[in-house]
């Protein structure tokens, strides 16, 4: 279990990365992911699930993505079914009345339309709150949370995300956790000169704002996909060091069928494994055969993007899956 909120010694400078679309895919084959020639050869899927197996359902935090491999790996490979479970995976993105809509996996959770969801500080806050949820395992040893700016904005330090006019989404997991390390250098997110955040980059395109929200994993690719170069800046930088992605459940669930729980974190650390081990393989299923709602260039080189983000936020193999550390 993620006993909760920890401190790292605090990093000495901003990040500065420059993406560019070629730089995208460069990264990905530095990571042994390459662009495929043609389908690759796998193991068929497993027989359908029968009526014997228990049936759970997964939310997700987003659209289908490299993000969420382990479990596509544990469902297509049959890690799930071995351990006699039935698993749905739930992206977060979907389409009603002609309109998206994002579901909130803790919401979800918590109020019953899910059995487990991926969430991070978010969860920690949903339980701080009194929601009946339990972190049954920690995935991401690093939260991919960020702040990313264009090259030429002046952001030298820290503390001048607050001198910046910026978008956030008040109470949301990336906001959460910058106040928190904002906190910790007497700073508060308040103090900045902010607007309601929208979904996308066109805002700081447009230089509406000067700095958005995101993930590591993602938004540097989209920004690189416009040939445009940024500079990002981590909750680490204040001094803080949160997890990332982690296995939330009910806490119904938890006390009622632990079997099937622990049967689940261990079916979903195996497809991490296997996801892990075979970036390629995976990113090329998930790029042809999962659905998209949010628009991507190239399905291919974006998740070959995030299994190289995906991987050093998990520090696999040097660290082992699900390892909680109690210090943290």
């Amino acid at each position: 279990m993620v006993p909760g909120i920890g401190l790292r010694p605090r990093a000495r400078a901003v990040s500065r990365r420059r993406f560019t679309p070629a730089l995208v895919l460069l990264l990905a084959l530095g990571a042994g992911v390459s662009r495929p020639a043609a389908e690759p050869a796998r193991e068929p899927d497993p027989e359908p699930a029968d009526a014997g197996l228990t049936k759970l359902r997964l939310q997700l935090r987003w659209d289908h993505q490299f993000q969420f491999a382990g479990y596509y790996a544990a469902d297509w490979l049959g890690f799930y079914r071995e351990e006699g479970l039935d698993v749905e995976l739930v992206p977060a993105l979907s389409m009603a009345g002609g309109q998206l809509t994002i579901a909130a996996a803790m919401g979800e959770l918590a109020e019953g339309r899910a059995d487990f969801a991926i969430g991070a500080a978010d969860a920690l806050i949903a339980i701080d709150r009194g929601q009946d949820l339990v972190i049954a395992s920690p995935v991401f040893q690093r939260s991919a949370a960020v702040y990313v700016a264009l090259a030429q904005t002046p952001l030298e330090t820290p503390g001048d995300l607050l001198k910046l006019r910026i978008s956030r989404s008040p109470d949301d997991l990336i906001d959460i956790e910058f106040r928190a390390a904002l906190k910790e250098e007497g700073l508060r997110m308040e103090a900045a000169d902010w607007v309601s955040h929208r979904p996308g980059v066109d805002a700081l395109i447009e230089g509406e704002v000067q700095a958005i929200p995101g993930y590591s994993i993602s938004l540097p690719y989209t920004i690189g996909s416009h040939g445009l170069q940024l500079r990002t800046i981590t909750p680490m930088q204040y001094g803080v060091s949160f997890y990332g992605d982690a296995i939330v459940a009910r806490g119904e669930l938890v006390r009622k069928q632990p079997a099937a729980v622990e049967a689940f974190v261990r079916a979903s650390l195996k497809g991490w494994a296997y996801a892990l081990d075979r970036p390629n393989e995976i990113a090329v299923r998930i790029a042809r055969e999962l659905p998209r709602l949010e628009p991507v260039d190239d399905l291919f080189a974006f998740n070959a993007f995030q299994a190289l983000g995906v991987s050093r936020l998990i520090d696999y193999p040097f660290v082992t899956l699900g390892h909680s550390n109690l210090s943290r």
